[in-house]
């Protein structure tokens, strides 16, 4: 009971700060078409809380991807303004201090989900499914490979089918004809960090 009082605790906060960041878009219609990403992880969530079936770290982890989702929804991931925000703490910018000639925002969230939903899968396959921590392990990671390669396969769809203009705010490419690539080994590697994690932090732990 008290686990399932955590969940809803953190989703209530997760509503409010989606609700929060979804006033003034600049974007409103690329913001909407983001958020049906949201919609579905918020369904996932209230499944979760409901049937009390994923520990508090795990949906942690979920929420906080989530809301890094989010933050690339309102101002779409190509003008989220984090040189502004670096500048207004520091006077100087990211993109000054590594060089960057593009904004690498979508690159991060790609790493995030790699690096915040291996575990989630791996105790999905492991506590859902019943798969042996080995299995669980690979298949997290092979989840979070498989997941990454099909969103790619939908940004390009939507490249067929939306204006040109829409579409390369909604996928973010910015004139790199690897960004796929890119972005399918960020979030594959990122898992891969995570399972390395994971497992050191098992080892210490022993």
């Amino acid at each position: 009971m008290k686990s399932r009082r955590n969940k809803l605790i953190l989703f209530i906060l997760f509503a409010v700060i989606t609700t929060a960041f979804c006033i003034n878009s600049p974007y409103p219609e690329l913001m909407l078409l983001h958020h049906s990403a949201t919609i579905l992880a918020g369904l996932f969530l209230i499944y979760v809380i409901l049937r009390d079936n994923l520990s508090i770290w795990s949906y942690l982890l979920i929420i906080v991807f989530v809301l890094l989702h989010v933050i690339g929804a309102k101002w779409t991931y190509v003008w989220v303004p984090y040189d502004e925000w670096y500048k207004w703490l520091t006077g100087g910018t990211l993109s000054e201090v590594f060089g960057w000639d593009r904004n690498n925002y979508d690159r991060w969230v790609h790493f995030a989900y790699g690096l915040l939903i291996w575990y989630p899968a791996k105790e999905i396959f492991q506590h859902w499914y019943g798969y042996k921590v080995r299995q669980a392990t690979w298949s997290a990671w092979a989840f979070i490979a498989a997941s990454s390669m099909i969103y790619e396969l939908f940004e390009w769809g939507l490249t067929m089918v939306a204006a040109s203009d829409a579409a390369e705010n909604y996928n973010g490419q910015q004139g790199d004809i690897w960004d796929a690539q890119k972005d399918m080994l960020l979030a594959s590697g990122a898992a891969l960090l995570a399972w390395l994690m994971n497992k050191t932090i098992r080892l210490i732990r022993r």
